[in-house]
């Protein structure tokens, strides 16, 4: 059982052609790895720390007894893996039914939403345009072109690996209207 105490981290998987899927982003305080909560678990992605970070880790027998013992502390992992699971659903029909525009617009709000650097009313999200594409399902030159878009029309401010968000209601209004 691993938690990040401090910093960012990327969960990714290779596809069978190689390409890096990123499954999500781990920010302090999250769960990086609940593999301990059962003896069966194998790895089957990799971690990958976007900034300085922190973990505390328990083995999984220890963690194992510690959850036994306090059944508050299974409970709340048993939310934490409902939580994530019904993201992975979200983002799993987004890449099925929602347009490219919709889906890049929804992972923004979402980005701004839960780790976005906030300055004023402003949230900066510090990835680059390739990670952005790997997490909403498509390639690097639409991520380009729509955030490209969006910065002419003034909702979104594009920098080395960040995008700015500067309208987030605009945003919310393409995620849910494309």
């Amino acid at each position: 059982m691993i938690l990040l105490t401090r910093g960012k981290i990327k969960i990714t998987q290779l596809g069978q052609n190689g390409s890096e899927v990123i499954l999500r982003l781990v920010w302090s305080g999250d769960l990086v790895s609940q593999e301990g909560l059962s003896l069966q678990s194998k790895h089957r992605s990799t971690a990958q720390a976007l900034d300085d970070a922190t973990v505390l880790v328990w083995d999984t027998s220890v963690f194992e007894g510690l959850a036994d013992r306090f059944l508050l502390l299974r409970r709340s992992l048993q939310n934490i893996v409902s939580q994530r699971l019904e993201e992975l659903e979200e983002r799993y029909r987004e890449v099925s039914t929602a347009k490219v525009a919709a889906r890049l617009s929804h992972e923004l709000v979402r980005l701004a939403t839960k780790a976005g650097h906030r300055t004023n009313i402003i949230s900066d999200i510090h990835l680059s345009r390739e990670e952005l594409a790997q997490l909403t399902g498509t390639t690097l030159f639409t991520v380009s072109r729509l955030l490209s878009e969006w910065g002419y029309l003034g909702l979104v401010r594009i920098r080395r690996e960040t995008v700015s968000v500067q309208n987030i209601d605009a945003l919310k209004k393409l995620a849910f209207t494309e």
